[in-house]
């Protein structure tokens, strides 16, 4: 791909803005539990993505002066051995990104995280809807709006070499107040304010 605004070839498509996200995740995590200094973080270093969204929680992380444990979950089958590993290192929070051993596990994670009062934040609003605590990152209807929008411009004629990568235009917090109460944690006044939907 040349650029995202002239993508050449047959790529175009929306990003979502992923991997610049991941690093601001792990800076509202600690704005929310301020005294946090051991943070899990799921990983795949096969994944390219997976492996440079790890990298920017840990630079974040040495700018706050916060320890990273990551651990390699590759699929279903590495689940239990992880989440021990998780119990045994102690750590306080989780950093989520959004690759595939993420998503296929979700709900047994969103299950580790409350059975362990684990504060964390995921990387869209679907898994705080299914009761995880508190999510950053782009609007995915939205993108799949917009994805909608291209596939019909290409199948009207256009080139997708001609139509520029966007990026996504709407990014969300989203808080899970109820689950904040199951956890006796106080959701500050100014991130609540800057919360983009609230569920009760």
């Amino acid at each position: 791909m040349s650029s995202l605004a002239k993508p050449g070839g047959n790529v175009t498509g929306v990003s979502s803005l992923a991997l610049e996200l991941d690093g601001k995740r792990l800076e509202i995590l600690k704005e929310l539990v301020p005294k946090l200094t051991r943070v899990g973080v799921f990983w795949h270093p096969d994944n390219p993505y997976s492996a440079l969204a790890t990298k920017e929680v840990e630079r974040s992380a040495r700018a706050l002066g916060v320890r990273i444990v990551a651990v390699r979950l590759s699929g279903p089958a590495d689940l239990d051995a992880v989440l021990t590993m998780l119990k045994r290192e102690r750590v306080e929070a989780l950093v989520l990104h959004g690759y595939v051993a993420t998503v296929q596990n979700r709900a047994p994670i969103i299950q580790f995280a409350a059975a362990n009062r684990l504060p964390a934040i995921y990387p869209v609003q679907e898994y705080v809807d299914e009761g995880g605590l508190l999510s950053y990152g782009a609007n995915v209807a939205d993108i799949s709006r917009r994805t909608a929008h291209y596939v019909d411009r290409i199948l009207k004629g256009a080139k997708p070499a001609d139509l520029p990568v966007e990026q996504a235009t709407t990014v969300e917090i989203v808080v899970n107040r109820k689950t904040a109460a199951a956890m006796s944690l106080a959701i500050p006044s100014a991130l609540l304010l800057r919360a983009d939907r609230v569920v009760d």
